[in-house]
């Protein structure tokens, strides 16, 4: 646990991160590679967040944001994207 703000946060475990990363790599390839911004959530579990961007076939860009619901051992609980 580490210290922040006057509370204590739990940090994900490096291989439960891992294994979550792997996960959303596999459904969304455009996001290989990304790491993701990880909060606490109020009920213990993580919220992981991923963005990225894939290009179309005419040319415009997609920003793509992909939130899920983790437990502390790697657990999908819920997962989320935009467009």
């Amino acid at each position: 646990m580490c210290k922040l703000f006057g509370r204590k946060q739990k940090i994900m475990q490096e291989q439960a991160t891992s294994k979550v990363n792997q996960s959303i790599y596999r459904q969304f390839p455009e996001l290989a590679g990304k790491q993701p911004s990880i909060t606490n959530r109020p009920d213990g579990d993580y919220l992981l967040s991923y963005r990225g961007s894939v290009t179309l076939d005419n040319g415009r860009k997609l920003e793509r944001v992909v939130r899920e619901a983790a437990s502390e051992t790697g657990r999908i609980k819920k997962l989320t994207t935009s467009r």
